[in-house]
C-alpha cells in the first residue's frame, strides 16, 4: 500500500460486477437471465474457485479432475441444465474430464478427442443450439476447428477452417450473433486481437477482428456476459487474478475491471481463470445465505483509529497513551473501534510517517506501538466501557525484509507464496512477496495464528480486511470464522474493505458499503439505497483512513443525514467529529488522512460542533427502535420519503415504528431558512387526529391536529444544519 492513489482506485472496484442482482430463493430459477461470474482454476492442485452467480460472493472450492500442470480449466453446461459445471482438457492425451453431476457429487466423465500431435487446444461450445455444451478442439497446425456435437469419442461433426494458423493464438467461443449457437473465435496475445466467426457454416468465412488490451503478450481471455440489463456477451482479458472486462464485443476503452480471489498460484501452476453461470452451492444444500452476525453489531458506532497519530505522544509506549484518550471516545458514544494495523513491521525512526500496510510478522504485536501486554490492557479497557476492537489485517504478502522470509527457525514455506516461472517470489504492486491464497496450508496457519490466536490472546472482536475480499476470498475467511467460533466461542464481525454485492455467508458488512458524499453531493435517495439493500447489516461512511480531506468540514448535516439518522452503521476517521485541522506528517497537505496527526486542542476549539455530533449520535441511541431495529433486511425497513417539502436542497425521509416516527431534515448546502414540508404520517399508517412534533437538538415540542400536518409545517434548518423531529401520534 506505498501507492495511496492507487489504493483509492482500488477500493472501489467491486469484487465482481458492480450491478445490484437480487439474491435468488433456494429454487435457483432463471439462470440464463443472470451475469457470468469467475473463477480460478490451480492446476498443481487440480482445484476450481469459483464465485456463485446468485451475486452471494460465495466460492466454491472444487476438487476435479487429474492434478497436473498441464490441465487447461474449462465450464460448460454439459448436461443442459442451465447452469455451468467445470472440466480440464489434458492436452497429453487429448481428454476432456467433464465435471457431470452437482457440487460435492462431481463424477469424471471423460472424453478422447483431437490428435495431441497437433497441438490441439480445447474449446466448449453449444455448437446445434440444444442447451447443451460440448467439446472441440482448435488445431493451431491445421488452422481449423474440429467440432463435436456430443460429448462422445468419434470423428468431428463439423470442420471450421481459421487461417492463417498461429501457434499462438487462443480458441474462444460465444454467443456472437443472437442465433442461439455459440460461434468460435480466437485470441491472439501476440497483438491482443480477438478475431470472431460469424457461423458454424464451413463455407462462410465472414468474421470481425478487434483490439481489446495492451501490452503484449500479457494477457489471456475470457467471454461471458458481465453487464445487466442486456446480458450481451463481451470479452474479458485477464493477467493473475486481475480482469478487465468490455460489456461488448469490440475494442477501445474497457468499461469495468474486477478482482477474482483468491490470488496466487504456485511456481509453474499457471493460474487460470473461467466464466461461467456457476449455481449456488446453498440451492442444493440448506445452508444459511447471510453470516451469523453478533447480536451486537446492530448497536455499532465505529471509529477508524491510527494510533500512530491519534495522540501527540512521545514516551515509550503509544497503546498507553491511547488507552487513556478511550474513556472520551466513550462518552462521545463510540462503540467499537477499527485500528489501522498494529502488527509487526519494518523499524520506521518516525513510526507516524511508515507506511504500516507491509506486515513483517501479521501473527504478533508492532513493538513500535506497545508490548503484546500493552495491546491486551488496550482492548481489555475498551471492553470495560462497552467498546468492541477491530483490527486490521493486510493479506497481499509480507514485507520483503520479513524473518519469515529468510532463513532461520521462522521461516515460511516457499510454498505458501507465488512463484515466476523462473521460481522467484512474485513482487505484489505494494513490492510485498506475495501469498498464494490458494495454498490450504497458508490458510490454516492464518486461521490459527492471525484468527484464532487473536481472538483468545488479545479478545478482539473483529477483522477489517485489508484489500478484501480480492485477495484471499471466502476460501479463507468463511473457515476462520467457524474456527473463531468453535475454539473461543465467541462470535466477531468480518469487515472487507471492498464493497461486496453479497454476503458470501461470511461477511457481516464492508468497510463503505455506501457512503455520506453518495447522499450530499452525488445525490442519491436514503430511502431508494435502503429500499435496494437485501442483507440487514450495511455501513455509511463520513470518512476513513484512505481519504484525502475530511467530508463533514462542520455540517452537522453531514453526521446527521444518510450517517447517524440513518438504518446504516455509521463510521468515520478520528477527529471528523470536532472538524479537525489538517496536519500531515511530513507536510504532503494531498495524503490521506493515514497521516493526519489530530491535535485535541480541536475538539474545545471546535466544542458546538462536537457536542452537536455528541448529540446526534444521543439521539440515534435514543430512537434506535426506530432509526435500526437491525431486526430484518434493510429492504424491509420502515422508511419513507418525504415527498412534499420545499426550501431545502436534500430531500427529507422518515422511519417510524408503531406510534413514533422519525423525520430527518438537512441541507447540504446553502443559506439556513425555513423548510416546509408535509409529514407523511398516512403512509407510515398513523390514523390519530392529534400529533406532538419535536426538535430533538433543540427539544421544542408543539402539538397539530391532522388538518395543520395536512397542510405543512415550517422548521429553521441552518446552513449545513439538521433538523431531527419527534413525532407521535397522541391517543
Amino acid at each position: 500500500m506505498h501507492n495511496f492513489e492507487i489504493l483509492r482506485l482500488l477500493t472501489c472496484i467491486t469484487v465482481l460486477l458492480a450491478v445490484h442482482c437480487p439474491v435468488l430463493s433456494a429454487e435457483c430459477r432463471n439462470w440464463q437471465n443472470l451475469t457470468s461470474q469467475m473463477g480460478v482454476y490451480v492446476p498443481e492442485r487440480g482445484t476450481f474457485y469459483l464465485h456463485e452467480s446468485d451475486q452471494s460472493e460465495y466460492i466454491q472450492e472444487i476438487q476435479f479432475g487429474p492434478r497436473g500442470v498441464e490441465m487447461i480449466g474449462l465450464t460448460g453446461d454439459w448436461s443442459g441444465q442451465g447452469s455451468s459445471s467445470v472440466g480440464v482438457y489434458d492436452p497429453t492425451s487429448s481428454t476432456f474430464h467433464l465435471a457431470m453431476g452437482s457440487p460435492g457429487l462431481y463424477r469424471d466423465f471423460a472424453v478422447q478427442f483431437g490428435e495431441s500431435a497437433d497441438g490441439d487446444a480445447p474449446v466448449t461450445g453449444d455448437w446445434t443450439g440444444n442447451g447443451i455444451d460440448t467439446v472441440g478442439v482448435y488445431s493451431r497446425h491445421r488452422g481449423e476447428f474440429q467440432l463435436r456435437f456430443s460429448n462422445t469419442p468419434g470423428p468431428p461433426d463439423i470442420v471450421l477452417p481459421f487461417w492463417p494458423p498461429n501457434k499462438a493464438e487462443v480458441p474462444i467461443a460465444g454467443f456472437w450473433d443472437n442465433d442461439n449457437h455459440e460461434h468460435v473465435g480466437t485470441f491472439d496475445p501476440l497483438t491482443n486481437t480477438f478475431s470472431l466467426r460469424s457461423t458454424n457454416d464451413p463455407k462462410d468465412q465472414l468474421r470481425r477482428s478487434f483490439v481489446f488490451g495492451y501490452d503484449s503478450n500479457k494477457w489471456r481471455p475470457l467471454i461471458g456476459r458481465w453487464h445487466l440489463p442486456s446480458l450481451r456477451e463481451g470479452v474479458g482479458i485477464y493477467n493473475g487474478n486481475t480482469v478487465f472486462l468490455k460489456f461488448g464485443l469490440s475494442g477501445g476503452a474497457g468499461d469495468d475491471v474486477t478482482v477474482v480471489a483468491p490470488q496466487g498460484a504456485q511456481s509453474g501452476g499457471g493460474v487460470q481463470l473461467v466464466a461461467g453461470v456457476f449455481k449456488p452451492y446453498h440451492c442444493l444444500h440448506n445452508l444459511r445465505t447471510s453470516p451469523p452476525s453478533p447480536v451486537w453489531a446492530k448497536d455499532l458506532i465505529i471509529y477508524n483509529l491510527r494510533l500512530e497519530t491519534f495522540i501527540e505522544h512521545s514516551g515509550t509506549s503509544i497503546l498507553m497513551a491511547a488507552l487513556d484518550r478511550l474513556a472520551t471516545l466513550k462518552d462521545l458514544g463510540v462503540t467499537a473501534i477499527s485500528l489501522t494495523p498494529v502488527t509487526a513491521s519494518v523499524h520506521a525512526d518516525d513510526v507516524r510517517a511508515a507506511v504500516l500496510y507491509g506486515p513483517t510478522m501479521p501473527d504478533r504485536v508492532n513493538e513500535q506501538i506497545g508490548t503484546p501486554e500493552d495491546f491486551q490492557k488496550f482492548v481489555s479497557r475498551a471492553h470495560e466501557l462497552g467498546i468492541k476492537i477491530f483490527v486490521d489485517t493486510v493479506l497481499h504478502g509480507l514485507d520483503l525484509h520479513s524473518p519469515y522470509l529468510t532463513e532461520g527457525p521462522l521461516m515460511m514455506s516457499q510454498s505458501w507464496f507465488s512463484h515466476t516461472s523462473d521460481g522467484d517470489i512474485v513482487k505484489t504492486f505494494w513490492g510485498t512477496a506475495q501469498f498464494d491464497w490458494t495454498n490450504p496450508d497458508l490458510r490454516a496457519w492464518w486461521i490459527d495464528k492471525v484468527g484464532v490466536n487473536w481472538v483468545r490472546r488479545f479478545g478482539i472482536d473483529g477483522f477489517r480486511m485489508d484489500l478484501e475480499p480480492a485477495i484471499a476470498g471466502t476460501p479463507l475467511w468463511s473457515p476462520m470464522r467457524q474456527a473463531i467460533e468453535r475454539e473461543t466461542g465467541r462470535q466477531v464481525v468480518l469487515i472487507p474493505e471492498l464493497a461486496t454485492i453479497g454476503r458470501g455467508y461470511t461477511y457481516d458488512f464492508s468497510q463503505n458499503d455506501y457512503t455520506v458524499s453518495d447522499f450530499l453531493e452525488h445525490r442519491k435517495n436514503v430511502v431508494d439505497v435502503v429500499k435496494t439493500s437485501p442483507d440487514t447489516l450495511y455501513t455509511s461512511s463520513l470518512s476513513n483512513h484512505d481519504s484525502i480531506a475530511y467530508q463533514a468540514k462542520g455540517r452537522l448535516s453531514a453526521f446527521a443525514y444518510g450517517f447517524l439518522l440513518s438504518p446504516f452503521i455509521p463510521t468515520w476517521f478520528m477527529g471528523e467529529e470536532f472538524d479537525a485541522r489538517t496536519d500531515r506528517v511530513g507536510g504532503n497537505q494531498n495524503s490521506p488522512l493515514y497521516f493526519n496527526q489530530l491535535h485535541w486542542q480541536d475538539r474545545f476549539d471546535n466544542e458546538q460542533f462536537y457536542n452537536g455530533v455528541k448529540r446526534l449520535i444521543s439521539i440515534r441511541n435514543q430512537m434506535k427502535t426506530v432509526i435500526a431495529p437491525m431486526n430484518r433486511p434493510l429492504e424491509d425497513s420502515n422508511i419513507v420519503k418525504v415527498t412534499e417539502y420545499s426550501g431545502t436542497d436534500l430531500e427529507p425521509y422518515a422511519m417510524w415504528e408503531g406510534r413514533t416516527a422519525l423525520v430527518v431534515i438537512a441541507r447540504a448546502i446553502g443559506k439556513g431558512g425555513k423548510v416546509r414540508i408535509v409529514i407523511p404520517v398516512r403512509e407510515m399508517g398513523m390514523t390519530q387526529k392529534n400529533f406532538s412534533v419535536t426538535n430533538l437538538l433543540t427539544d421544542k415540542t408543539m402539538y397539530f391536529g391532522r388538518d395543520t400536518l395536512d397542510s405543512g409545517l415550517w422548521f429553521d434548518v441552518p446552513e449545513g444544519g439538521v433538523a431531527p423531529l419527534k413525532v407521535e401520534a397522541l391517543p
